[in-house]
């Protein structure tokens, strides 16, 4: 049962998240012709990264309320997802001269997937 106002976040967020997300993950694996309209689907990248590092954190946050197996995942994908994009954030703005630019959108919106879901699913657990 969820308890507390942080977990309605984590809901909330992991909704958001995921229909801006899965989407256009399943239509890129063929599994659905759904797809979002063009303007989300074509967010800058700099959207995109932006969206990765806040749901890693928040992640990051939301993963000391959860315990075992989920808390691990939800650390270690926070932890590279949350590092990975705040550098590529840096380097966009110049202030590091370091990036990775040979990143798809595909795989973008696959990482924010699986961030989206483990918020989904760290709302509903309660310790």
């Amino acid at each position: 049962m969820v308890h507390t106002h942080k977990h309605w976040v984590s809901i909330f967020m992991g909704l958001i998240l995921g229909i801006v997300s899965i989407p256009p993950v399943l239509n890129q694996l063929g599994i659905t012709s759904i797809n979002l309209p063009t303007f989300i689907t074509t967010f800058s990248i700099r959207v995109m990264y932006i969206l990765l590092c806040i749901g890693a954190l928040y992640l990051l946050i939301d993963s000391s309320h959860e315990t075992g197996t989920l808390q691990a995942l939800s650390i270690i994908i926070g932890l590279i997802v949350g590092l990975f994009s705040l550098v590529q954030i840096l380097a966009m703005f110049g202030v590091i001269n370091i990036a990775v630019t040979a990143i798809s959108f595909t795989i973008l919106y696959f990482v924010l997937a699986i961030i989206s879901i483990l918020l989904f699913i760290g709302g509903f657990v309660y310790h």
